[in-house]
């Protein structure tokens, strides 16, 4: 995510999926399991690169929400 000069930290959320899980669709579902898949053991850099261009919901937006322990949900605006 550094070429796109976004680091989205471990408990900000975005994009496909953000809601609950009763928000989560097959589709939804469908395309975690793809990234899961390019994702695992060595990742092929290429696959990654492509996956993340083409599926928007796969990136972080101008505003994520965080649920940092410390703050409480909130949303916060990336730069």
């Amino acid at each position: 995510m550094r070429d796109h000069k976004v680091e989205p930290l471990l408990w900000d959320t975005w994009g496909t999926g953000r809601g609950a899980d009763g928000e989560v669709t097959d589709a939804i579902r469908d395309l975690y399991d793809h990234a899961f898949l390019v994702a695992c053991d060595d990742v092929p850099f290429d696959a990654a690169r492509k996956l993340f261009a083409e599926n928007e919901g796969l990136r972080p937006s101008k505003r994520v929400l965080s649920l940092a322990p410390f703050n409480g949900p909130r949303e916060v605006a990336l730069r």
